[in-house]
């Protein structure tokens, strides 16, 4: 590993890898089926995450493409599955953060349809399209948020960073290392899906982490692994048992 990647991990940035993926970005709902109807070919593997009630899975198994579509709420999945009962077999009820889950399900999406809210905060489809890019290289990105829509057409320039290759092995290409990536995501929910998750791996580096998440500015993730910690013996500092004043994010 040379210098530049060292001081890549040193300031706990996440990688990715060198592909050819073109990412676009939309932000209606209606330009979002348009590229759903044109863009896929019967030759595509497709991954939907955010399928909700299944308009966009539609569209999408209509081209004949092969299609995985995900949504985190059970509610919704359960739904799509009554109404559409020939779409059970491809649709499931998985977080998109959890990307071991993905690659179990689709281990090579040739396109990806990411819309979890078009009003979605931008650090969560950040969040969720950095995670694709580092465990997926499809050959396109559809991402529908009105956020990342305004900020993306104020580029004018941009300077492609100068950075090597980091390793082979893709961060979160499996469940302790995904989990060890999110809980040092700036987004709270993310950590807060990763201390819940990481109470389950009895190994040190979970361990440690959860230690380390005691102490967190925020209150709801210090609160879970604080009762992680103890749930599993693990000891905390004076200072890690001291309660903070919250910080939300």
């Amino acid at each position: 590993m040379d210098t530049k990647d060292i001081q890549f991990y040193k300031n706990r940035r996440m990688s990715v890898r060198p592909s050819d993926t073109e990412i676009r970005v939309v932000s209606e709902i209606d330009a979002f089926r348009r590229a759903a109807k044109t863009l896929p070919t019967s030759e595509d593997t497709v991954l939907e995450i955010g399928c909700s009630t299944g308009t966009t899975t539609q569209i999408l198994t209509r081209t004949g493409a092969q299609v995985v579509a995900v949504d985190k709420s059970a509610e919704l999945i359960q739904k799509l599955r009554q109404d559409f009962p020939h779409f059970a077999s491809f649709v499931a009820q998985v977080d998109a953060r959890n990307i071991p889950a993905l690659v179990e399900l689709i281990p090579n999406p040739t396109l990806i349809f990411i819309d979890i809210g078009g009003n979605v905060h931008l650090d969560n489809v950040a969040l969720q399209l950095r995670l694709c890019l580092q465990a997926f290289q499809p050959r396109l990105i559809v991402v529908r948020s009105f956020e990342l829509a305004i900020l993306v057409s104020m580029v004018s320039e941009v300077e492609p960073p100068k950075l090597s290759g980091l390793s082979d092995r893709v961060p979160g290409e499996d469940v302790l290392s995904n989990l060890l990536l999110l809980s040092r995501s700036t987004n709270m929910h993310s950590r807060l899906f990763a201390v819940r998750n990481l109470s389950k791996h009895q190994t040190e580096s979970a361990r440690r982490r959860l230690q380390e998440l005691a102490s967190d500015p925020h209150h709801k993730i210090r609160k879970t692994a604080r009762r992680a910690c103890q749930a599993l013996a693990i000891s905390l500092s004076d200072e890690e048992k001291t309660p903070m004043a919250d910080v939300f994010d």
